[in-house]
């Protein structure tokens, strides 16, 4: 963290200057008596305000930042004010490309610190800072400036798509798996989650509890549903769209109690079992670049280009597209997936 010690004057300041000398020059000139009430009382101001800003000690700023986040999603900076001086100030946070900033540029008052949004444009790693503050006089005539080297670093995970219902049917029954699981013994009940069956509801206790949405119940988990290792290629253009589809094709399955593994250009992910765990794949997806796999798993991305939509899934000698299994419009989906089965399947090139 560095001090600036240098006082500049403002534009307002350096208009002040301009007026004094114009006026000592017409003093001389003409007689001081008729300017003395013109140059008195800018020479003092400006005096002043030179006075107040070199007085001022260095703001304590901290700021405070999500250590992540996902594409489009909106998220807000906090800068806390440790300090309890009354000036007025400037504050410019600068952020990385990626980051889109609304209100990081700022007039505030130095002790109440400052509040701003970023949006989170693209997916990886991106970092907050340097800051500036600029200190004020009360006339505006003079200000100091404090540098803050402090950087924070703030991940964004990809974009995850909603996968239908039909889709994701679909996909399992390709690659041989089971979502739907079998019912053994009851365990407990618990708080209901989007992912549950509206047939696991407990009516009952649901109604006994009016604070919570439902009460679901839940059965002893099957520890034999299998893994699906999900792989994925891409061209230099096609990254975010693979990360995307991968972080979304995860995220499903995962919530269907499916476990998942996963292989890109970039390396491997052991098998992950379970929502909590969704973390470690989307950390590994949020820098992932463009290139091929070492090998191909169950399920094979190939997105050649930055729309998802257009994207290859292959599962064995099958294949469709991405957007026959997006949730939504089913008759676009079906369009597309006619018009996929037209062009052979091809890989990146190399």
């Amino acid at each position: 963290m560095v001090t600036n010690t240098n006082v500049p004057l403002t534009r307002r300041g350096w208009f002040v200057v301009g007026t004094i000398l114009v006026v000592f020059i017409l003093g001389l000139l003409f007689g001081p008596r008729s300017l003395n009430a013109v140059f008195a009382p800018a020479f003092i101001a400006l005096v002043v305000a030179l006075w107040q800003v070199r007085r001022v000690d260095r703001p304590g700023m901290q700021r405070h930042i999500p250590e992540d986040g996902t594409v489009g999603e909106q998220v807000t900076v906090e800068i806390e004010s440790t300090s309890e001086t009354d000036h007025l100030g400037r504050i410019a946070d600068q952020v990385s490309d990626g980051l889109m900033a609304k209100g990081n540029e700022a007039a505030i008052d130095i002790d109440r610190g400052h509040i701003y949004e970023l949006t989170l444009r693209q997916r990886g790693r991106h970092h907050v800072g340097p800051m500036s503050v600029s200190v004020t006089d009360i006339f505006g005539l003079a200000e100091r400036t404090f540098e803050y080297r402090a950087i924070d670093e703030l991940l964004v995970y990809p974009r995850t798509y909603d996968i239908g219902s039909e889709g994701l049917e679909r996909l399992a029954r390709l690659a041989g798996i089971r979502l739907h699981r079998e019912r053994h013994e009851f365990d407990r009940l618990r708080e209901y989650r989007p992912e549950d069956s509206l047939r696991d509801i407990h009516w009952k206790t649901s109604a006994k509890r009016p604070d919570v949405d439902f009460i679901v119940k839940e059965f002893v988990r099957e520890t034999d549903r299998g893994t699906l290792l999900l792989s994925g290629e891409s061209s230099d253009e096609g990254d975010d769209a693979l990360a995307d589809i991968l972080a979304s094709l995860s995220t499903a399955l995962l919530r269907r109690g499916i476990n998942v593994s996963l292989e890109t250009a970039d390396g491997s992910i052991e098998p992950t079992a379970g929502v909590d765990d969704l973390t470690r794949i989307l950390i590994a997806l949020a820098t992932l670049g463009p290139g091929k796999p070492s090998r191909h798993g169950d399920v094979h991305v190939i997105a050649n280009g930055p729309d998802v939509r257009a994207a290859t899934i292959e599962i064995g000698d099958e294949q469709l597209s991405f957007a026959s299994l997006m949730g939504g419009d089913r008759s676009t989906a079906a369009e597309e997936e006619a018009a996929l089965a037209q062009v052979p399947a091809q890989g990146v090139a190399d």
